[in-house]
């Protein structure tokens, strides 16, 4: 699983084919947080070294896409949920399902 977005690196450099991969890291029930790592390419290829970002889902947002009800009732997996909860943040608003 992979989607497809434009986005801009640390050093100012713009990708417009962009890729990006998420890596479930961490899970914490009780204190409802769950976290990932997203490597993001230049493109699909994967030819260079990728960007990483690390990104913690907690309270509300770990409600709405990793609690464990919601988790049962759709039937998807920890990537899954990953995928739907980075496409609903502004900033992937445009990403494509590659």
């Amino acid at each position: 699983m992979a989607y497809q977005q434009s986005f801009t690196d640390v050093y100012g450099g713009t990708h417009l084919a962009g890729y990006h991969r998420v890596h479930p890291q961490g899970v914490n029930i009780q204190d409802r947080w769950v976290s990932a790592d997203v490597e993001s390419y230049h493109d699909a290829q994967k030819n260079k070294a990728p960007f990483i970002q690390h990104y913690v889902a907690r309270d509300a947002a770990y409600d709405a896409y990793f609690a464990e009800p919601v988790m049962k009732l759709l039937g998807n997996s920890l990537h899954t949920q990953w995928y739907k909860y980075l496409k609903s943040l502004p900033e992937n608003a445009t990403a494509v399902d590659v």
